[in-house]
């Protein structure tokens, strides 16, 4: 079985292995320079590379330290527009980070740092909540 590419073209992929270069037709190939060619396919970079998973890192909206994201309360605004804690991470919703010392939790009520994040006025309650998640946190 030959290959769908013309021979000048088979010499300049060797990234790809056989099997799939044999595979791909010759309209999903591009040339932007004289010597690289570029897959405009995603199948066959997929099958050739390992994925990578990457850390999920955020940035505290009081002292912009950027973290594990485990390492974080989260303040979310749901689409109903009720603010609340979330424990879980996960729920929908607009997300603030916010770290779990008493100097963040502190800083935040002092200057409302969660208003402009999660566009709407937090209200005094949250902020309680926050300093008590805070508090409890720091005992362990």
């Amino acid at each position: 079985m030959t290959s769908p590419l013309p021979k000048p073209l088979r010499r300049n992929l060797p990234l790809i292995s056989p099997k799939i270069r044999r595979k791909l037709p010759l309209r999903k190939m591009t040339r932007s320079a004289p010597s690289i060619l570029f897959l405009t396919s995603t199948t066959a970079i997929k099958s050739e590379v390992s994925t990578i998973k990457q850390i999920e890192m955020r940035r505290c909206v009081s002292c912009r330290e950027v973290r594990h994201k485990s390492e974080f309360l989260r303040v979310v605004k749901n689409p109903a527009g009720e603010v609340a804690l979330d424990f879980s991470g996960k729920a929908a919703g607009r997300g603030a980070y916010i770290c779990k010392s008493e100097k963040c939790a502190a800083d935040t009520l002092k200057r409302r740092r969660l208003d402009k994040p999660l566009k709407i006025k937090v209200p005094a309650e949250i902020y309680d909540q926050i300093r008590a998640a805070a508090d409890n946190s720091s005992t362990f």
